[in-house]
């Protein structure tokens, strides 16, 4: 026998209510991490994106936040550092510029 058909009908939609009511809070828990900055560049994308999409989210929201909130933070500070070198600049004066050192 289903779990299911031991509720009563009250009981039965109060369980629906309840997991349609979990399935909310963990698609916004989810909506706000993916709308972070750089989040897709987080090792913990792909466990939030899983369970984002258990909880009924939808694909399109997600490449949204996503690609808007993009801001290549760490490339750019790659790109930074490459220039610099690139630029000649010794390490330790690297560091002193940004007061590392």
């Amino acid at each position: 026998m289903d779990y299911d058909e031991n509720l009563s009908d009250e009981e039965a939609e109060f369980e629906e209510h309840r997991d349609d009511h979990d399935d909310e809070i963990t698609r916004q828990e989810c909506t706000h991490k993916l709308s972070m900055p750089d989040y897709i560049m987080e090792p913990s994308v792909f466990a939030t994106l899983q369970r984002y999409f258990e909880a009924g989210g939808l694909p399109e929201q997600v490449v949204d936040m996503l690609s808007n909130n993009y801001m290549a933070m760490a490339q750019t500070a790659n790109l930074l550092a490459e220039w610099l070198i690139l630029a000649g600049l010794v390490y330790n004066s690297r560091l002193q510029l940004f007061g590392l050192w």
